[in-house]
């Protein structure tokens, strides 16, 4: 068995020097005794081991990808992860393969709002043709992916979000147990020579009264194929406190509890410090803008809970929260100096899923504006930007849609006079 970098020992060199030859149908088989035992090796102690393929799960709006990125952002500086402490922290590259997020509005803020270091975080464009053209990557580049990491070994982490995503680009059934072990087992054999940590981020289901494995979306060979999964769900007695539970603990100490966080938004002056650090010709406007997006984890470590019983209570519908209408109210308010009457903007978020004081509360957060004076006549609008250079429109644009996904259809300006 080759060990990561290539290197053989003696007595693996001995076992392959005195290898018969095959001949065609012949089945080669070895001896156990050349190989050598090799502790687990960890990214995060105890947590999330190098070397192998785990899972991450959860609904949209509770922080996976927040969370990933917190654990890149923790291997570029050579820190501890998810508030923990420990000896010798990992430091290297981390390597996102992510499709959800758009890269200049989200990721790359997130990143550096988390302390990351940007030169050390690397995202794949696509894989070389021979005419000097690209292919986008999906999972059935594994011998690709692992070329790179034997190449570049300082890339300590890889994380694909999500999953599916990239399975469903090679053209395979995630819901087919086979199809899908046929990618999962040779990026774990990838994982394992390479000595990368591989993490798939992948959304659960919303089967009521399901265990918690049964809440990770398309076929079992998911939680089957990887070797070990978390689920990040709202705490059922706290909905602003998230839960990050192993729910498959196969290579984890016994007993392996999990992690509380909470999701805090960065004060404007802490936001523009740290991207006016990267990109001092921001301005003031722009750092608004993207501070309404920008939050932190507040993290709270060996937290017990039963995921089966998490799992099952939080296929429950809950109200979204200010932070969530504020992401909303960020994408749909996306043009500048532009302003809706807010009786639109209202309308529009009960479309999407956000009720009307989540909405009020997130207008702050969002950095928007209130006005019924001068041009706007009486009728409450909300803009971006001072109301001296507002360019009024009825209705949001054809098409316009927000975290929730979903495609509101908003009324011509009505005679509401609500701010």
């Amino acid at each position: 068995m080759a060990r990561p970098g290539g290197a053989l020992d003696r007595a693996e060199q001995k076992i392959r020097a005195d290898a018969p030859v095959l001949h065609a149908g012949e089945m080669l088989v070895e001896s156990l005794a050349g190989v050598r035992p090799r502790a687990v090796r960890w990214l995060v102690p105890g947590r999330i081991p190098a070397g192998m393929v785990g899972l991450l799960a959860g609904d949209g709006g509770h922080g996976k990808s927040v969370t990933t990125l917190e654990l890149a952002a923790a291997v570029t500086r050579g820190r501890c992860a998810f508030g923990m402490t420990y000896p010798n922290a990992v430091s290297g590259k981390a390597l996102l393969i992510c499709c959800e997020d758009d890269w200049q509005c989200t990721v790359v803020p997130r990143l550096a709002a988390l302390g990351a270091d940007l030169s050390r975080v690397l995202r794949v464009k696509g894989i070389g043709k021979t005419d000097g053209g690209l292919l986008d990557f999906n999972l059935a580049h594994f011998a690709e992916l692992e070329r790179l990491l034997t190449r570049d070994k300082d890339i300590k982490l890889v994380v694909i979000d999500p999953a599916g995503a990239y399975i469903g680009r090679a053209g395979v059934d995630d819901n087919s147990d086979s199809e899908l072990r046929s990618l999962l087992g040779p990026l774990s054999e990838a994982a394992n020579r390479t000595g990368a940590a591989v993490l798939l981020v992948k959304h659960l289901n919303k089967s009521a009264g399901a265990t918690a494995v049964q809440r990770v979306g398309g076929s079992v060979g998911y939680v089957n194929g990887v070797r070990y999964v978390y689920m990040i769900v709202p705490d059922p007695d706290d909905a602003d406190r998230k839960l990050m539970l192993p729910i498959k603990a196969n290579i984890l100490p016994p007993g392996a509890l999990g992690f509380a966080y909470r999701l805090r938004q960065l004060a404007p002056d802490e936001a523009g410090r740290l991207l006016l650090a990267e990109w001092p010709d921001l301005d003031a406007e722009e750092v608004v803008k993207l501070a309404a997006q920008l939050f932190r984890q507040e993290w709270e470590q060996d937290v017990r809970a039963d995921p089966n019983a998490v799992a099952s209570t939080s296929t429950r519908p809950r109200q979204k929260t200010p932070e969530q209408a504020a992401e909303w109210l960020v994408s749909v308010f996306n043009e500048e100096h532009v302003a809706y009457p807010s009786s639109v903007v209202f309308t529009a978020g009960k479309a999407a899923g956000f009720g009307r004081d989540s909405i009020y509360k997130a207008k702050d957060l969002a950095g928007l504006t209130a006005s019924k004076s001068g041009r706007c006549a009486g009728t409450w609008y909300w803009g971006t930007g001072g109301t001296d250079l507002w360019l009024l429109r009825e209705a949001f644009p054809s098409g316009s849609s927000g975290s929730s996904g979903s495609r509101p259809e908003v009324p011509e300006k009505q005679g509401y006079s609500t701010s």
